[in-house]
């Protein structure tokens, strides 16, 4: 028989958020990228970091805009290649 109520629920703490990921490490691997599709992976990888920006631990709010704007950055990055790729392959 549960005997919880709602009121025990909302009280257990949640998981901590996980760090952000390191845009370094992408940036690394996305330099060694030779086709289109590879591009295109990163791409996708990028626009989901992005989404999920709210859900990653950041200690200040100057650290989160950083994050994003590197990110946002990396991204457009990531399709300048993309249309010189998708030319090539």
């Amino acid at each position: 028989m549960d005997t919880s109520t709602e009121s025990d629920s909302s009280s257990r703490s949640r998981s901590p958020l996980p760090p952000p990921p390191k845009l370094e490490e992408l940036e690394r691997n996305h330099e060694k990228a030779c086709h289109s599709s590879e591009h295109l992976h990163f791409s996708m990888i990028v626009d989901k970091i992005i989404d999920d920006i709210d859900h990653f631990d950041f200690r200040t709010t100057t650290e989160k805009n950083v994050f994003s704007q590197r990110a946002e950055l990396f991204r457009d990055k990531v399709r300048g290649w993309q249309s010189i790729f998708g030319h090539l392959d």
